[in-house]
């Protein structure tokens, strides 16, 4: 009704003063906003705002979306925890398909994924396989541990448009291994699982490595002498990711061998990629981004996604958190030429850390996920079942009545074997939401062997956010 109302006043105005509205000016365009001075403004005042750095002004997720799907790959950087940022990141996705899908061939790659496991994403994808099949073949919950609910609405959507998944992360026991011995130490097998070239000459980004680590170094974790190693690390995980975003645009859209440039496809400049990964690794563009274009030519938009305290005190850093402390002292250094074929990240003055950034306050997945209150044991083997290690007290679960060394053999009539099989019953759940639990418990008197022994019992428990975590 407002927008009604203000339409008809409008035209009411034009026509009644014609001549006021022909005589006036453009209204002054917008103070430009400096980068150096975002630290400045009260971090209220950042939340949900998007800047676009370029024009150093604030702009609608619209009106940057305008200008980034223009572009073939599409960065979202994330704080991995922070659920607001992945629902930036499935608003990108979605975006670009409710435009876009019909007439270009889209993909989503996912750092949560690590190359060896295409396979399976590929079966979910097409339906072949479950859900928890593919979390579990995948090794999501040990490979990348971070809560499933967060990135399932972007899975879901490539899913149900049919749109490629590209599991785009190094296998994590070569990066762990180069972290330790370096490059020099991978075997022939272990370097046919790379990219061919793997860039460890950009002083930027070593810096800039050296800078956010640095903490590690105090607190012992790696030495000074041992971080040529652990930054070999960092430019193999780099150069693995960017060669995956690369392969969508091979020919096919297949996942080349690593390091294969293979031909391009001849519809590559026609698809279209988002890609969701931590901000890390897109900041200042030296990571992925510049590694990926030296691989496919393709232009790209990054859009960096930063967490904001809202307020200050013990448990919450002082002012502006994140990434957003990262923003000073990298954007205004020099920029470098190519060298040995790669391009060199354009760190030099008007480039900044990224083409936008998405200002968010700091919603951990433990404020918005309902929990049952329970701290629980994996099965030991041979058998199924999660054994509840203590039913925290005032909890969803002690209410219900679940003890500690009951069993949870069923959630909502679904069979528990493993944390995987509850986190995947759990996953779309609700604070509020009813969940009837099925568990075993063994008699006082007799002990439990081959099933004697047990009583099965049900319980409905009402979820509840809570500080109470489940073990992972």
């Amino acid at each position: 009704m407002k927008k009604i109302l203000l339409s008809g006043l409008f035209v009411i105005g034009a026509l009644t003063f014609n001549n006021l509205w022909a005589h006036s000016t453009a209204p002054s365009p917008p103070t430009p906003v400096e980068l150096k001075d975002l630290k400045e403004i009260p971090p209220e005042k950042l939340i949900d705002k998007i800047y676009n750095v370029a024009e150093k002004r604030f702009v609608t997720f619209d009106e940057m979306m305008a200008e980034a799907i223009k572009s073939n790959i599409i960065y979202v950087g994330e704080t991995h925890d922070n659920v607001l940022h992945h629902q930036i990141q499935e608003k990108v996705l979605r975006t670009v398909y409710d435009r876009n899908g019909k007439t270009r061939k889209i993909a989503l790659a996912m750092e949560m994924f690590q190359r060896p496991y295409q396979t399976f994403m590929d079966d979910y994808i097409a339906g072949r396989i479950s859900e928890p099949e593919m979390l579990r073949k995948t090794e999501y919950y040990t490979r990348w541990v971070f809560d499933w609910s967060m990135y399932q609405p972007m899975v879901n959507l490539a899913r149900a448009q049919g749109l490629k998944v590209i599991a785009m992360n190094a296998p994590r026991e070569i990066t762990k291994k180069v972290t330790k011995t370096g490059l020099k130490s991978l075997t022939e097998e272990e370097r046919k699982l790379l990219p061919e070239k793997i860039d460890t000459t950009n002083k930027n980004h070593r810096d800039y490595v050296y800078e956010r680590f640095k903490p590690h170094i105090t607190m012992g974790m790696f030495t000074e002498k041992s971080f040529d190693n652990f930054y070999e690390s960092q430019c193999l995980w780099e150069d693995t990711m960017a060669d995956s975003v690369a392969s969508f645009f091979r020919t096919l859209g297949q996942v080349a061998p690593l390091g294969r440039h293979g031909a391009s496809a001849p519809d590559a400049a026609a698809r279209q990629e988002v890609v969701v990964v931590g901000g890390g690794h897109i900041i200042y563009r030296f990571g992925i981004p510049e590694r990926a274009k030296w691989r496919t030519q393709m232009n790209y938009t990054s859009i960096l996604c930063v967490e904001v305290a809202e307020k200050t005190g013990q448990d919450t850093p002082p002012g502006n958190s994140g990434l957003l402390e990262l923003l000073e002292g990298y954007n205004n250094n020099h920029t470098q030429p190519i060298k040995d074929g790669l391009v060199q990240p354009p760190v030099g003055a008007g480039h900044g850390p990224a083409d936008y950034l998405c200002f968010t306050k700091i919603l951990k997945i433990d404020e918005t996920r309902p929990l049952m209150g329970v701290q629980l044991s994996e099965p030991k083997a041979d058998t199924k079942g999660l054994t509840i290690v203590e039913a925290v007290a005032g909890g969803p679960a002690a209410k219900a009545g679940l003890q500690k060394d009951d069993v949870i053999i069923m959630v909502d009539n679904q069979p528990i074997s493993d944390m995987v099989d509850l986190k995947c019953a759990l996953v779309n759940k609700k604070a509020g939401d009813k969940v009837e639990i099925t568990v075993q418990r063994s008699r006082n008197e007799v002990p439990i062997i081959s099933g004697r022994g047990k009583e099965t019992k049900k319980v409905t428990l009402v979820l509840e956010i809570q500080k109470a975590k489940e073990a992972k």
